[in-house]
């Protein structure tokens, strides 16, 4: 039995975290309460792939890394695989629950897709589970929200952090989907590599984001990815731009100031004074740093922020028309 869902909860970003993990702990209660709860993770960084679990009843836990480097769904399944693999050798039959964040995991298990490139870790767990089964164990699988205080749930995101920092480790196959991975991760780091070493100093970007973080794709429309990507790069078709390739005979801007670049129409300008203002006041309900070129072009600490600040600055862009004009 796989559950995905926590009755009534919905969307977890649509209530609270203590509203979620309310519903999870009383839904835990309700149905699994005889039950040994097994709290799974994994972990995925630059530094590896790691998986643990945790199994408060019985005071016991394991955590380990991976062989090699992997996506976070695979380094969850491991876990899901190591958990399932503790239940098979325990002695006494007896009702177990694997509690884990990851609904993909849980989805892949559940449909059982055996094209995926996960296909050679999903059929393991399938078969320790279905061994342990057959040692008179029952085990259910249930989803639960990440970052809500779940006890147990932080105590296994704990552990999988901390075996970085260990010495177990759990050989793992190498499969199609992380061959993808690494050669998609190295890229990343070539390109970004490439990228600093050949991007002018006198450009935008060594202030505005050093590391070359911001994603490619900002989650708005086309047009404005690419004006937001003109203007870090600053060739929007600004007065200043236009002078400078001969398509202007000046770089003064409309509001009488002698150079429009990309600064003066997102900070300066006097013709979005009002626009800027209600998109300052917004802005600053995300974060307190005065509104610059960096708050505006630059990363955002999360990806949650990064998409509630791209939403904002999409509004100005739009009302000032500036996603028309440049």
């Amino acid at each position: 039995e796989i559950q995905t869902e926590i009755p009534g909860l919905g969307s977890k970003s649509s209530v609270a975290p203590m509203v979620a993990k309310t519903m999870s702990l009383s839904h835990l209660e309700a149905r699994y309460k005889d039950d040994i709860h097994i709290y799974t993770d994994g972990s995925t960084s630059n530094n590896g792939s790691t998986s643990a679990y945790s199994i408060p009843m019985l005071d016991t836990f394991k955590c380990f890394r991976l062989s090699h480097h992997t996506c976070s769904t695979s380094a969850e399944l491991h876990a899901i695989l190591s958990a399932s693999s503790f239940i098979e050798t325990f002695v006494t039959p007896s009702n177990w629950v694997i509690l884990t964040d990851s609904k993909s995991s849980l989805e892949l298990l559940q449909g059982m897709h055996l094209r995926t490139s996960q296909a050679t870790i999903l059929y393991r767990v399938q078969l320790t589970l279905a061994q342990a089964r057959l040692h008179g164990h029952n085990v259910r699988l249930q989803w639960i929200p990440s970052h809500c205080q779940i006890a147990g749930n932080e105590e296994a995101d704990h552990l999988a952090a901390q075996a970085y920092d260990g010495d177990a480790m759990e050989a793992t196959s190498f499969t199609s989907g992380d061959a993808k991975f690494i050669l998609r991760h190295l890229r990343h780091l070539r390109c970004r590599q490439c990228w600093l070493r050949d991007t002018s100093t006198e450009t935008l970007l060594p202030y505005i984001d050093p590391d070359f973080e911001l994603p490619p794709h900002t989650g708005m429309k086309r047009k404005y990815d690419a004006l937001i990507h003109r203007l870090r790069l600053e060739v929007a078709f600004t007065n200043s731009f236009l002078f400078r390739i001969k398509r202007r005979d000046s770089p003064r801007c409309e509001c009488g100031e002698p150079y429009q670049d990309v600064q003066h129409i997102l900070l300066d300008c006097e013709r979005f004074r009002h626009e800027r203002r209600r998109m300052e006041i917004r802005l600053q309900i995300l974060d307190d740093r005065p509104l610059s070129l960096t708050k505006l072009l630059g990363p955002w600490p999360t990806r949650k922020k990064q998409d509630r600040a791209m939403n904002i600055i999409h509004d100005f862009l739009k009302d000032t028309r500036i996603v028309y004009d440049y």
